[in-house]
């Protein structure tokens, strides 16, 4: 999936990014206001929202914290025209992934889009689901593959069993009525034969007694039917496994932290070298031969999470520089 929703209240910009991410081939929506959005995400999975800072009613970071609420793997990125380190700051902490001020770079928003788009994450486990009602089973597999997870089906508790034993899944979608054992009773079988296994009851028949049951036989939440899809989308996304740990990052040189926290004080407190950044950042990241390109490109982006990946947690000073780097207000 490529999907995309831009929020935008100007009809002028909000048709020209339609039309451009259309032409780069995204599948693209488009909203006025904030309500609006809310119901267009409740109804359809998107992988990118692009909202406009000020909105009619609800402003893009209310959208935003609400909209990743219901849809936590929802990528967002925050387009305005006013920018504050106060608002790039706040952007950042609902969990935008950029904070853009108008008028955009449309090279960096295609490259940004690109990236959050593409299947960076390590692979995740596979799901299981057994109903035996076909329409179900089948609806909630393609359903479940569109957003991107690897699904297997079954009818009955016996061959659900049969694929556990041959096939390490991430998680359990069971209906609790169903031929032979029940829904529970498969739940129990499946996390005696993989004790980390978790699994999740739906019924169209929901009791207290077999509520507090199926609880007890570990599994996570227990939905009666009909549910909405993202509150199951949202318990999927909390609970699925991967396959194998995430790649994480080479961690960078003693020299390259060294550099780096020098780099970011400077910034703070030396303004003929704030200018000297300002005008030409990448002459003056040459200075510093034991940053990798990686490295220089962070501190010119303003990357504040990678970089404190690196280097541990910045003290208000020299992340404030990073989130007016970020803003597009000073270096």
């Amino acid at each position: 999936m490529k999907n995309i929703l831009v929020v935008e209240d100007e009809f002028s910009i909000r048709e020209s990014l339609q039309s451009w991410l259309r032409d780069l081939g995204y599948q693209v929506e488009v909203a006025r206001e904030g309500e609006e959005a809310l119901k267009r995400i409740e109804e359809k999975d998107f992988d990118v929202l692009i909202l406009d800072l000020r909105l009619p009613g609800k402003d893009g970071l209310q959208v935003l914290k609400e909209a990743k609420a219901r849809k936590p793997k929802l990528h967002g990125i925050i387009i305005t025209a006013y920018p504050s380190v106060e608002k790039a700051v706040e952007a950042m902490k609902e969990g935008a992934v950029d904070f853009l001020p108008k008028p955009i770079d449309l090279s960096y928003l295609e490259k940004l889009v690109q990236e959050k788009t593409e299947a960076t994450l390590a692979p995740k486990k596979p799901i299981l689901v057994v109903d035996d009602e076909a329409s179900m089973r089948e609806s909630l597999r393609d359903w479940l593959k569109d957003s991107g997870y690897e699904v297997d089906i079954a009818p009955d508790g016996e061959f659900a069993l049969k694929l556990i034993s041959e096939r390490d899944y991430g998680l359990l979608v069971l209906d609790l009525k169903l031929p032979g054992k029940n829904g529970i009773e498969v739940l129990k079988d499946a996390r005696q034969r993989r004790p980390g296994l978790k699994g999740i009851i739906i019924t169209a028949f929901p009791s207290v007694d077999t509520a507090v049951e199926a609880m007890r036989e570990g599994a996570i939440d227990y939905l009666p039917k009909p549910f909405t899809l993202s509150e199951l989308e949202k318990l999927v996304a909390e609970n699925i496994e991967t396959a194998q740990v995430a790649i994480l990052p080479q961690p960078v040189s003693k020299k390259a932290i060294a550099a780096i926290l020098k780099i970011l004080g400077r910034a703070g407190e030396d303004s003929q070298f704030l200018a000297r950044m300002a005008e030409s950042p990448e002459e003056v990241l040459r200075e510093y031969p034991d940053l990798t390109p990686e490295e220089k490109e962070a501190i010119m982006d303003g990357d504040i999470k990678k970089i404190e990946s690196w280097v541990g947690k910045l003290d208000e000073q020299k992340a404030t520089w990073l989130w007016c780097r970020l803003s597009q207000e000073k270096w």
